[in-house]
């Protein structure tokens, strides 16, 4: 997570590096909403039942609920996730239409959690996918080989693809 950060300050106007540090944070507050730990049932639902989020909306649910993130993840994360939603507001313009559409966290202890996220200012749809955090995602990110898959893209005068196996055997399998 810190090296996500430093790596966000180092590069800037890169909004996937952005999107992909804020799924980690998000994925905690939810979890703190299914356990019942936010202040006040209508929050976690607003948390919990997403729907088209806008950048601001997602801040907005870290700001309001500062206080217990400090309780349950202490002053130190939270600052950290609170810099990383200073720095989406930076480089996020207020009237940013795009959304997020899709929040995949429900199995967060055995599976993948992803985001699709619609951004309409640059015309794309950026998934992201969080790190490795269990120990599951660590054991398959040992398996570095690469796999060879068919070029989709017919503009590319590549035959094969390589892909990290352990990616491919999880994900694209």
């Amino acid at each position: 997570m810190l090296l996500s950060l430093w790596f966000l300050r180092c590069i800037s106007n890169i909004s996937s590096l952005s999107d992909s540090t804020w799924i980690y944070a998000f994925a905690d507050l939810r979890e703190l909403a299914r356990q019942g730990k936010l202040d006040g049932s209508q929050e976690a639902q607003r948390i919990l039942n997403l729907q088209n989020l806008s950048a601001q909306e997602v801040i907005d649910c870290f700001t309001r609920n500062r206080e217990t993130l400090v309780r349950e993840f202490g002053t130190f994360y939270t600052e950290i996730y609170l810099a990383a939603m200073d720095h989406i507001a930076s480089e996020t313009p207020a009237d940013d239409p795009s959304k997020v559409v899709v929040f995949d966290d429900e199995n967060s202890k055995s599976e993948c959690v992803y985001s699709v996220v619609v951004d309409c200012v640059y015309k794309r749809v950026v998934v992201v996918f969080r790190g490795s955090v269990t120990a599951k995602d660590w054991l398959i990110n040992t398996n570095t080989f690469m796999k060879g898959i068919p070029n989709p893209v017919e503009s590319l005068d590549i035959e094969q693809l390589g892909v990290h196996a352990g990616f491919y055997g999880v994900y694209l399998q």
